[in-house]
């Protein structure tokens, strides 16, 4: 009966083990993050994602930095910022930072910033490896001539593929173009996700 009992308990364990290894989406919260993430920079958290897979736990954290007050009343923000996508695997105890995506404003915008509601993690292709993605856009002043512009990312595994290009805008009377492109190199499911996120928010919606 006692040898009965032990072979109970690990089949649980093998059972659990395969739970964790399978892709898992979690609810982001920002009290998961570790104490010495948020003391690295003064930064705004805006947004994230976390989830489980065959490689352990990750964390993607959003970030705005400010790096000067806004040179345009058209700013959606009070000051001009750098965002920035940290993504983390913890495994065995382990902090092993994966990502570190940096952008800033370029010369003829005035901000950089997330687009939140863009923010997925997925698994598409079916491989118990997530895919996370994100979508920055790029605001223009009033009087450019040219809309604004969107740069799209997605990281799996030790892949990046990004897409990069300028929003259509009924106003400007100007058709929205892909520019950059490498998610041709992704597999198709990855390449269909990224359609449909960029599709969403490639027109002005004013």
């Amino acid at each position: 009966m006692f040898a009965c009992q032990e072979a109970k308990k690990d089949d649980s364990k093998t059972t659990q083990t395969e739970q964790v290894e399978k892709f898992t989406p979690e609810t982001f919260s920002e009290t998961d993050i570790p104490e010495n993430i948020k003391k690295q920079e003064k930064a705004k958290i805006i947004g994230g994602a976390k989830w489980k897979d065959k490689q352990g736990s990750f964390l993607l954290i959003l970030v705005e930095i400010p790096l000067f007050k806004k040179l345009s009343k058209e700013s959606p923000n009070d000051s001009i910022n750098q965002v920035e996508a940290q993504a983390y695997l913890f495994k065995n105890g382990i902090q092993i930072q994966k990502y570190l995506i940096v952008e800033s404003h370029k010369v003829f915008d005035i901000d950089a910033k997330f687009i939140k509601e863009a923010t997925t993690v997925v698994d598409s292709d079916k491989n118990d490896i997530g895919e996370a993605t994100f979508l920055i856009k790029h605001y223009m002043y009033a009087g450019a001539v040219v809309p604004s512009q969107l740069k799209l990312i997605t990281f799996t595994d030790e892949s990046k593929y990004e897409m990069e290009g300028t929003i259509s805008s009924k106003i400007l009377n100007y058709k929205g173009s892909i520019d950059k492109n490498n998610f041709t190199n992704a597999p198709a499911p990855i390449l269909t996700q990224a359609k449909q996120i960029w599709e969403k928010f490639w027109e002005e919606k004013q």
